[in-house]
C-alpha cells in the first residue's frame, strides 16, 4: 500500500470546428473555399467524399478555411476526423454538388409545314433541373405546358396557322437553355375565281360567243386542272374546240380542281347556257359523207355584229387524202429508180440503208444499180395524213442473149488484143 503513486491526468474535451456550410450548395466552379467559425486548434483531417468514394484528405489543423477541389461531377460531402484517434469523427451538415455539364433542349416537330395535326417532341438533358416549361403561342396568345406533357398543335379547318413553340429550362447551377420552332399548319384550300370577259362568274350565265375565261388563284404554288362538259358529257379538248361543237341551248359546265403544295384542294363548278341571238349555220350530215380515201376538216370564221349576234361568215371544207402513199419503180437496163410524190422515210437495198435524194420537182427518189443477180429492196413512205406504207421487192439482173457472130468477134478481140 505504501508504494502507490497517484497521477492526475487532464482530459481535454474534443471540440469540432463548425463549418459555415449548412445546406446543399450547387456550383459549376471546379474549386471552392470551405470556411469555419474559427481557427481549428485540434489535429483534424477533412475527409472529402464524392458519393460513397473517398477522394482525398486535407489537414485542417491551425486553419479557419480550406480549398476543396472538384475532380468529377457529383455530390461532395465532408467528414472531420481526429489525427490521433481516427475513430473520433464527425460529418459536416452541408454538401456541395458540382457539375460542368451543359444542359440540352431540342424541340422536334413531326413536321414544320403540314395540313394536319403536328406533334412536338422534346429531347432534353438537364441534370438538377430547377425550372422548365414549354410555351405554345398562337395569334399572340401563349399557353404554358410542363416538360412531361405531349404537345399537339391542332389543324383548324379553313385556317392557315403559325404556331411558335418555345422551350426553356434552368438548372440549379444557373445554366439556362432554350429552343424554339415555328410550325405552319395550313388547312385552307386555295381559293379560285372565274372571270368571264373581266366579270367574275357567280351564277349561271348565258354565253353568246366564245368565252374568254380567266382563272385567278390566291396561291401561286397551286395547280389547277380544268374539265369541260357539254350536256354532262366530258369533252377532252380545249375550250375553242369545245365551243365549236356547241349548238343553241347546249349547257357548258366548267369544273376546276385546284391543289396546293400541301394537298389541300378545292373543287368548283360553273354552268353556261349557249344561246346566240341568231341561228348559226351548222354542218349538215351531207357534208360529212366522204370518200373512203378522204378526211375532212372545216375552217370556220366567226364574227359578232353590232347587235352582239354571233355570225358564221365562212365555213370551208378542207379535204385531205387518207389513202396509202404510192411508191413507183422505173427500170432502165441495170438501174432502178424509185420515187414517190409522198415522203420517202427510208430505203434499204440488200439490208443496207440508201440515201434519199430529191428531183427538180422536190419529190423524193432513190436510184440504184443492179450489181448482183438478185437485189432485195424495201421502201417506206408516209403521206401528209401520217399514213405509211412499206413496199418490198426482189429484182433480178437481166441475162443478155448474144448471137454466134457476136461471140466470134469477142473471141477475135481477146486473141489479137484489138
Amino acid at each position: 500500500m505504501g508504494n502507490e503513486v497517484e497521477r492526475k491526468i487532464d482530459i481535454l474535451p474534443i471540440v469540432f470546428p463548425e463549418c459555415e456550410l449548412k445546406d446543399t450548395l450547387y456550383t459549376k466552379e471546379n474549386k471552392m473555399d470551405l470556411k469555419f467559425d474559427g481557427i481549428c486548434e485540434m489535429p483534424f483531417y477533412l475527409k472529402v467524399y464524392c458519393g460513397q468514394d473517398l477522394c482525398y484528405s486535407l489537414d485542417l489543423e491551425n486553419r479557419d478555411a480550406i480549398t476543396v477541389d472538384f475532380t468529377s461531377n457529383g455530390t461532395y460531402t465532408f467528414v472531420l476526423e481526429h489525427k490521433e484517434y481516427p475513430q473520433i469523427k464527425k460529418a459536416l451538415e452541408g454538401s456541395i454538388v458540382y457539375s460542368n455539364i451543359t444542359p440540352i433542349i431540342t424541340l422536334q416537330p413531326s413536321s414544320k409545314v403540314s395540313n394536319e395535326d403536328v406533334f412536338v417532341g422534346l429531347n432534353w438533358y438537364v441534370p438538377y433541373i430547377k425550372k422548365a416549361y414549354v410555351d405554345v403561342e398562337l395569334d399572340g396568345i401563349k399557353d404554358r405546358h410542363p416538360f412531361n406533357e405531349e404537345i399537339c398543335l391542332k389543324a383548324v379547318e379553313n385556317k392557315d396557322l403559325f404556331y411558335k413553340v418555345f422551350a426553356y429550362a434552368m438548372d440549379a447551377f444557373g445554366n439556362e437553355v432554350s429552343d424554339m420552332v415555328i410550325v405552319r399548319i395550313d388547312k385552307r384550300a386555295p381559293s379560285t375565281s372565274l372571270y368571264l370577259n373581266n366579270e367574275q362568274v357567280l351564277d349561271k350565265k348565258i354565253i353568246k360567243k366564245l368565252p374568254e375565261f380567266e382563272f385567278l388563284i390566291d396561291d401561286n404554288r397551286a395547280n389547277m386542272r380544268i374539265e369541260y362538259y357539254i350536256n354532262g358529257v366530258l369533252m377532252d379538248m380545249d375550250i375553242e374546240k369545245v365551243f365549236n361543237r356547241m349548238i343553241k341551248d347546249d349547257v357548258l359546265k366548267v369544273k376546276t380542281y385546284t391543289y396546293d403544295a400541301l394537298s389541300n384542294f378545292e373543287i368548283k363548278e360553273y354552268e353556261f347556257m349557249f344561246s346566240p341571238d341568231k341561228k348559226i349555220e351548222m354542218v349538215s350530215k351531207s357534208e360529212q359523207i366522204l370518200r373512203s380515201d378522204e378526211v375532212a376538216t372545216f375552217e370556220r370564221i366567226w364574227s359578232v355584229n353590232e347587235k352582239n349576234e354571233l355570225v358564221l361568215e365562212k365555213n370551208t371544207k378542207v379535204l385531205t387524202s387518207k389513202s396509202k402513199p404510192k411508191i413507183h419503180y422505173v427500170r432502165k437496163k441495170n438501174k432502178v429508180q424509185i420515187f414517190s410524190k409522198d415522203q420517202i422515210e427510208s430505203c434499204f437495198v440488200n439490208g443496207k440503208k440508201i440515201a434519199i435524194q430529191k428531183d427538180v420537182l422536190g419529190h423524193d427518189f432513190v436510184e440504184i444499180s443492179l450489181k448482183k443477180s438478185k437485189t432485195t429492196i424495201e421502201v417506206k413512205a408516209k403521206n401528209d395524213s401520217g399514213v405509211t406504207t412499206i413496199k418490198k421487192s426482189e429484182i433480178k439482173k437481166p441475162i443478155l442473149k448474144i448471137s454466134f457472130l457476136q461471140q466470134l468477134w469477142i473471141w477475135i478481140q481477146r486473141v489479137f488484143k484489138l
